[in-house]
Parts: C-alpha cells; structure tokens; sequence
C-alpha cells in the first residue's frame, strides 16, 4: 500500500504573504452572474529555480499559468468542506512553466456549493450559512537559480472580467455562451479587463487539502452515436460514466445547442415508445424547481469548438444532444471523473454474477466519490451518512481511504453542532438539522444516519492501526453520545429510516418505508453505536467510558429483547407490523442481541423463511448486507450463496438487467430512481471476508485467520489484498472433487490458524 503524507498545514502563508481575498466587484452570492475570469501579469527578471502557488477559490477554480493548466488532471479543487469551518487550498509546482519575462495566470471561479444559486431544492444549499459571492486567493513563492527570493500575491492590481459560462450549478448544469467567450482569454494579450477588489474572506479556517484530489481518470468513447430526428443524437456509453463528454461543435452563430446526460432512455425503461428512441432522465423527484437537471446549454459563436463544463458532473450511460445538425461517435467522448483513491485488491471467480457485484459495487463506489461519499451523482451529490455506514466496511476490503474519508470524519466533526447533534448529511448546508428540516425523522439522534461517524471512526483505526484518528474524534463522539443519551432519556430509539426501500412485493412500485416502520432496526443500530463505543474507549485505555457504554448497551439489549420479542413465536416483531420479517431477525442476530437461549431458535426462522420466499432477499439497503453474513456465520453458507445467485425479483442478478456495470437504489429497478446507488453493493463485503476468507483479528491486518469457503458450484477463487501491513494472496480452486487452497502474506502479517 503506498506511503502517505497527511501534512497539517492552516495557510500561515496567506497571512505573513499578505495576500488578499479577491473577486468581482459588486456581486452578491446568489446574484446569477457568470463565472468571473481572474488574472494577474507579471514578468520575472531572472531564471526560476523552484516555485510553488498556494491557491484556492470558493467554491471551486481552474488555474491556468502560460496557457497550461495547473494540473490538467485535477477538477473541482478545492474539495468541498463546511465553509463557515473549513476552507481548503492546494499547492502545485509551477517551475516548469514560468519562463524569464512576462508571464501570466488565469483563473476561472464556478460556484459549486459554496455560492449556490438555485432555489427551492430540497437541501437548502441556497441558504447555507456560509453563502457568498465566488473569490480567491493566491501565494507564489519563486526561489531564483541564484538563490534570491520572491513572492506574488493576490491583491487589487489582479484583473478580473465575465467568463462565457453564463450560469452553473451542481445540479442543473452549466450554459455556456461563445459568443461572450474571449478566444484569447489565456494569454497575456487579451482586453476587457478590469480590477478586482478586495472582498471579505470566508469564516472557515484555511487548511491544506491533503486529501486525494478529484481527477479525470481516463476518456472513454461512446459505443454508439444515433439520430433519433432531425438535428437530436443519442450518445450510448458501455460503462457508466461521472463526469461529462467533451463534445464537437460546429453549427451557425446563435444556435443553442442542449446536452442532456441520463441513466437510461425510453427504450429501457417503462416508458417504450418505438417510434423514437429519446434520452430522458426519469426523476421520481423533482430536485430544481424549473425541471432542468443534468443540462447544459451551449450557445454557439460560429467558430467550431470543442466544449465541456467546468463545474458541473453529471452521472449517465446516455447523452442526447439537441441542435447540431450532424455527429458521429467520433465527435463525443467520456471523461470519468472521481476523487484519486487506490485501488487495493483483486479479485475474480469462476462465478459471474459474484464477479458483477464485486466490479459493480467498485464501481459504482468510484462515481460516487466525489470529495465526499455521495449517495447518487444525478440527484442528491450529499454526503448520506447512512448509505455510507452500510457501505464503508466493503468499500475498506476495495480502495485506499485512508486519506479521503480522514477528510470526511473531519466534515462531521465540523458539522456537529453545539448540542452535539450531528447531521445526517455531511457537509450540511443546515439540512438534517433539528430546526432546518421538516422531515424530523433525520433530525435529533438518527442511529442509522449516526452509527456512520461513530463505526467509520473505529474501522478507520481498526483496518489502518491509526490510532490517532480515535484520539482525534473521541471528543465529538464523546459529545455525540451524551446528547443522544439525554434525548432518548432511557427509552429505545423508534425514528429514523429503519430498513429503507425494502422489496414491495411490486417490481414496479418502490417504496421507502417499510411495513414495520423504522422502530426495530432504529433500536438495534442504537445499540449497535454503544458496542463501537466500547471498543473506542477500549482501544484509547478509557476504562471508565468504556464500562460506561458497555453498560448502557447491556441494558438497551435488555430493554429490547423485553420490547420486541416474541417469546412465542420465537421472532422480532413490533405493535404496528405483528407479522414476520426478514430485517429485525438478521440485524438481531449480526449484533448479538438475542439471549443465548433464544439464538438458535431466532436462526431457525431465518432459513425457512427464505425457502419459503424462493431464496429471495426481503431486505433493505442498510441491512440486506448481513443477511449472508448471519447465514455464513451460522453455518448455513449452502443458503447465502443461494441468496446471492437468486434469479428474478428481489435479487441481484435481476439488477443486472438494466444496470450494466452500477448497482441501483432499489432492487425495483425499472422504476428506480436512481442506477448509480452502491449501497446494495455492500454485500460485497461477504464475498471478501467468508467466501475469500479473510477475518481480521488485529488492528492494520497484523493478524489474519484465512479461511477461504468455496461453495461447491464454484471451481475457483482468487483474491488479493494490500494492507498497511503487506500483502494477502487467497486461491481456492476444485481440482477432482478436491478443493485446493493456496495462502500468503507478507511478513508484516501473522497468520493464525
């Protein structure tokens, strides 16, 4: 696993520098105005040795220096954060291209979620705290070959003019205009340019942004490009794609060309209509109030033009383009966009299905790392905490986060308010908040949103041995469980999403709530949060607190067990759903909350109810995950490998039908909102620790029990895994009725039979 640096830097240079907070004048945060240009001339009387620009603009820039990007690689910078808390900057070498004489930079500022224009979506980003009009600032540092210094900082005498991106927005898209765009905007001769002036600077505290940057990682050229009318083209794509294409233009001045990116069209999808093949994003909700979504508008000057946005992704398999006379396949091509997180493991199986969800949840993970863990790249782009707790253990077996979610326990942290509530989205721009949001099942406590910081804090230290980062957290988290303890005041917790979008019966209706409602899997992640606790304190040596929540945990078993079992039917049940369900009895059993004499009674329904169901998973997001662990575990691995190679309505085979290579939001995947969800991938989690095998008993993998489980409708199996510790190698393969098992590790790592 590669070397990491996480420096802790605060931007003491921006204050002994003097430079100065900058932008347009006269323009307000929520004032549609175009992205400005900002830029500054200057010329160097010597030859550069070495020089270095600290930079950052609210809420995103690109920086350009001679004509060439900064790092024609890095999008979206800085990452996103709490602005009121947290504002990062970054650092790039530029030594290569300054030159002796003049020399100039060039800066584009979007708004991203920092100076969020639309109103009336459901997140309130348009009132955030910290709304305010795009700015930036900027140290150069140059050291000369003769060893002389020399600093260059943002002030008034920088220039500033209107870019040609009319308007841009995270959700909507952008609209570019040529006809206002300067062809010479990155050199030194362009005109029309005016000062800037000195604006007020942001609250939040400048830190270094050591996190992995977002990057575009590689272009990907469509498989098709058809006519469906006169002057309308639909782009195909194999693979699912966030980020944009970058498109050919070439039509008369004035003509206003649309570029619509979707999941899915109306040929695979409910809406047929065999008359004209249309791209169409399918919302089941409506997340701007104009209906524009995914969007981006181009207006052309006449000069043919190769155009792509700057601050807005979007996520598709499908792009329709409006208002160009003639395409090809070869006038578009994908730009696969992410934050730059390192792939760790490798695995593959005789088992395709298996192999799908492995790379699905890979990948659908990918586009939906975007500085923070979103939820979709269509809709929401917000940090859910809930999708992510059920997800982030998997996503550990799969990717370095040692860096990124670091970045991310950091935004809860800064999110958390005095009372000690946390938001069930991170960043928040005050949604999910008590007294922001009138949806008040994720205000206050929310276990299933909660657990999140509280479970990510620990496995963070228990897969990396990062002990510092418990000493960090401990306490917020410690602040956290005294509010949730006094506002729960002894009871169990009965809010909260409970096991979301559970199969309906109905492939064509989905539904986010249960019959059940939330109280059984809210109670049982309640308990759940004081079991992290405990090991949290146990592992930083705090006896008190950790005897503390392991208490309290014991009494909320008890309270539990007294208030949904039934100890004559031998299952979990609740006043308002009397009847039997899937969710309660695994999450019951994956947490240990049964009594000891009641367990294997409680496991006995498990089976059978599944055989009565054909195998199919009646679970939702959150919990569908431990439905084969709980089996494996308890010795019935024959009936999780079925659960997972299940065909039909609900399983995840059917998600391959319409999915090409994501993972949905609800096993209802014809009327699914969303086709790049990865939560239902977490089960990808089974496939790494009991059909690989691998168990971890030791902080950063320095002990492991290898106990691979081939079934027997699989030939082979093969895995390996980088750890903070070295390397983990797994072959299992059938050779005449034999199962053949080869095992390694590095000499970083014990290997305990």
């Amino acid at each position: 696993m590669r070397a990491i640096d996480i420096k802790r830097e605060y931007g003491e240079i921006f204050v002994t520098s003097g430079a100065k907070w900058i932008g347009r004048a006269g323009v307000t945060g929520n004032e549609s105005a175009p992205a400005p240009l900002v830029r500054k001339r200057f010329v160097l009387e010597k030859d550069v040795e070495e020089a270095t620009l600290s930079v950052t603009g609210m809420g995103q820039y690109e920086g350009f220096v001679n004509g060439a990007s900064l790092d024609e690689r890095i999008v979206f910078a800085p990452n996103v954060s709490d602005y009121n808390k947290t504002v990062y900057y970054n650092k790039y070498s530029v030594s290569e291209k300054l030159c002796k004489g003049e020399n100039v930079f060039v800066f584009v500022l979007g708004r991203g979620r920092y100076a969020y224009n639309t109103v009336g979506t459901p997140w309130n980003g348009e009132t955030a705290p910290w709304i305010d009009a795009v700015k930036m600032i900027a140290v150069l540092e140059i050291t000369y070959t003769d060893g002389t210094t020399e600093t260059l900082v943002t002030d008034e005498s920088w220039q500033t003019k209107p870019s040609g991106i009319m308007q841009d927005c995270m959700y909507m898209g952008e609209t570019f205009d040529a006809r206002l765009h300067d062809p010479a905007w990155l050199q030194a001769e362009s005109t029309g340019w005016e000062l800037c002036a000195i604006v007020e600077a942001p609250k939040g505290q400048l830190k270094f942004d050591y996190t992995d940057p977002i990057i575009i990682e590689k272009k990907i050229a469509p498989i098709s490009c058809t006519k469906i009318r006169d002057k309308v083209f639909v782009y195909k794509f194999d693979t699912y794609i966030t980020g944009w294409i970058e498109l050919n233009i070439n039509c008369p001045e004035g003509r206003e060309v649309s570029i619509q990116y979707a999941e899915r069209t109306t040929a695979n999808s409910i809406h047929v209509d065999e008359d004209e093949v249309k791209a169409e994003v399918l919302l089941k909700q409506e997340v701007t109030p104009n209906g524009r979504l995914q969007r981006d508008y181009f207006i052309s000057s006449g000069i043919p033009m190769v155009y792509r946005p700057m601050f807005s992704y979007k996520g598709f398999y499908y792009v329709q383009v409006d208002g160009i006379d003639h395409l090809t396949v070869d006038d578009a091509v994908g730009c696969f966009v992410h934050s730059e997180v390192e792939s760790i493991n490798d695995f593959r199986c005789s088992n395709e299905l298996i192999n799908w969800i492995h790379n699905a949840f890979r990948h659908t993970g990918l586009c939906n790392f975007h500085g923070i863990p979103t939820d979709t790249p269509v809709f929401e782009k917000h940090g859910w905490a809930g999708d992510a707790c059920a997800s982030h253990p998997g996503i550990l077996f799969n990717y370095d986060m040692r860096l990124f979610y670091r970045k991310w326990l950091e935004d809860f942290r800064d999110a958390q308010i005095e009372s000690g509530e946390i938001p069930c989205i991170v960043p928040t721009p005050g949604w999910g908040l008590s007294g922001f949001t009138s949806w008040q099942d994720v205000c206050g406590p929310v276990p299933s949103q909660d657990l999140c910081y509280v479970e990510l804090t620990y496995r963070m230290y228990w897969c990396y041995n990062d002990i510092d980062i418990l000493k960090e957290h401990y306490g917020a988290l410690r602040k956290y469980i005294l509010y949730a303890m006094e506002f729960d005041n002894g009871k169990l917790h009965t809010m909260g999403t409970g096991d979301w979008l559970a199969p309906t019966g109905d492939p064509m209706t989905a539904k986010a709530v249960p019959p059940e409602g939330p109280d059984l899997v809210a109670s049982a992640l309640q308990i759940r949060i004081f079991e992290f606790m405990e090991k949290i304190a146990d592992a930083l040596g705090k006896d008190d607190h950790a005897a503390e929540y392991a208490a309290e945990r014991r009494r909320l078993i008890a309270l539990y067990n007294e208030t949904y079992f039934d100890s004559k039917r031998m299952f979990y049940r609740c006043e308002r759903y009397d009847d039997y369900r899937q969710a309660p009895q695994v999450i019951a059993l994956a947490f240990g909350i049964p009594e000891e004499k009641h367990r294997e009674a409680i496991l006995a329904h498990v089976p059978k109810d599944l055989e009565a169901n054909d195998y199919h998973p009646w679970m939702g997001l959150g919990c569908s995950q431990y439905l084969p662990m709980v089996l494996t575990e308890m010795g019935h691995h024959d009936i999780a490998y079925k659960v997972l190679n299940v065909k039909g309505y609900p399983g995840w085979d059917n998600m391959r039908r319409l999915c090409m290579d994501s993972l949905p939001e609800s096993w209802e995947i014809d009327v699914s909102r969303s086709f790049c969800h990865y939560t239902f991938g977490a089960v990808d989690r089974w496939i790494m620790q009991y059909l690989a095998g691998i168990h971890q008993l030791a902080p950063g993998f320095r002990k492991v029990r290898i106990a691979p489980l081939l079934p027997e409708e699989m030939d082979f199996l093969e895995y390996t895994l980088d750890t903070v510790s070295g390397s983990i190698f797994v072959r299992c393969e059938r050779k005449d009725g034999e199962v053949i098992t080869t095992v390694r590790a590095d000499s970083g790592i014990e290997i305990i039979k």
